[in-house]
């Protein structure tokens, strides 16, 4: 019996030990720029990778067993493709009175500080083509009904969440606390104190009009409307967003543009990817409701060439009231676009 024990055992250290550089082996996704001609699959092959993917203008996403320390004759600069985010929270269900106008919200709190409704009559944005890059849109939710044009998914490569993530350093959006959409320490909308739809700190709905009385709006109990799933990716950042651009430019088409996955992680190949395709599609306009403190080539570069096309390249400074610079806002020749909370004070 010990001879059979010791025996299955042995050959379970085997396979374990056989197994072990498969279960631990680690790959690194990187973006690699060549000079013109050069073979990406030789560089590749000599780099001991695989091409995943590429965007035009010798620019290529590359999965390697390490970070090179010398680079191949044909390269021009290699770098991670790490810019990666922590998972936040959804936006809130609730309901409306059939007979409430789809752009309700164009009288809330916020839209009067920027006096939307003495500029509307000046530029309305017609015959402009805003490309958003950002998380998944409801396409069918009715205040972005007839504001939509076609638009496209950049989720190439594998984003994985880091929970040790320096917020300071490298988060998106949220600032403050860490997650990409944290609507209860730093949401885009809600300034003052968290929700998207925080009825009771006077957020979404507007407190000081009542423009939506408790009988007209109501929350959705989520189990008796999971039909309208409460948890569904496209109930964030990439619908708020899309929101706001149908209320301040309702005659201007928005591309979504999907550079951010289910749990609101996205990477720089992917932005950047999404900016060029923005650019030869068409879009006057790209908006990023984002930013981090750090800054790379290749999203430098890509804005750098939307920018010398004539194209109006939109993003965050951010919500963190912090002196250190976010980007891409703080690229040359990007309208870096600031927050205040609804006392009109700066955002922290």
């Amino acid at each position: 019996m010990r001879k059979k024990t010791a025996k299955y055992l042995l050959i379970t250290m085997l396979v374990i030990k056989g197994l072990t550089p498969a279960v631990f082996a680690q790959s690194y996704s990187v973006i690699v720029e060549t000079t013109p001609n050069a073979d990406i699959r030789s560089i590749a092959a000599a780099l001991g990778g695989t091409v995943l993917d590429s965007m035009g203008g010798n620019v290529y996403l590359l999965s390697l067993s390490s970070i090179p320390t010398n680079y191949p004759t044909g390269v021009k600069y290699i770098e991670p493709d790490t810019v990666q985010l922590s998972p936040g929270g959804h936006g809130a269900v609730f309901s409306v009175n059939p007979t409430t106008a789809a752009d309700f919200y164009r009288n809330q709190p916020a839209m009067q500080h920027i006096n939307l409704q003495k500029a509307s009559p000046r530029a309305t944005g017609r015959s402009i083509v805003i490309a958003d890059i950002n998380a998944m849109v409801d396409v069918r939710h009715p205040a972005l009904v007839g504001h939509l044009t076609a638009g496209a998914e950049f989720l190439q490569g594998t984003c994985v969440s880091r929970s040790t993530l320096n917020q300071s350093a490298g988060g998106f959006l949220d600032q403050s606390a860490g997650g990409f959409l944290d609507q209860s320490a730093g949401g885009f909308l809600d300034q003052s104190a968290g929700g998207f739809l925080d009825q009771s700190a006077g957020g979404f709905l507007d407190q000081y009009r009542t423009f939506l009385s408790e009988s007209t709006a109501s929350f959705l109990d989520p189990l008796t409307a999971s039909s309208l799933d409460r948890m569904s990716p496209a109930h964030g950042h990439g619908t708020v967003v899309a929101g706001i651009l149908a209320v301040m430019a309702p005659d201007a088409m928005i591309m979504p543009l999907r550079a951010f996955d289910d749990k609101g992680c996205g990477t720089t190949y992917n932005i950047a990817k999404a900016v060029k395709y923005a650019v030869s599609h068409g879009a006057q306009v790209i908006n990023m409701s984002f930013g981090i403190s750090g800054q790379t080539q290749t999203l430098k570069k890509t804005i750098g060439e939307a920018v010398n096309a004539g194209v109006t390249v939109v993003a965050s400074a951010g919500n963190g009231n912090m002196a250190v610079p976010q980007y891409p806002a703080a690229y040359p020749g990007v309208l870096g676009v600031a927050a205040t909370n609804l006392t009109d004070v700066k955002a922290s």
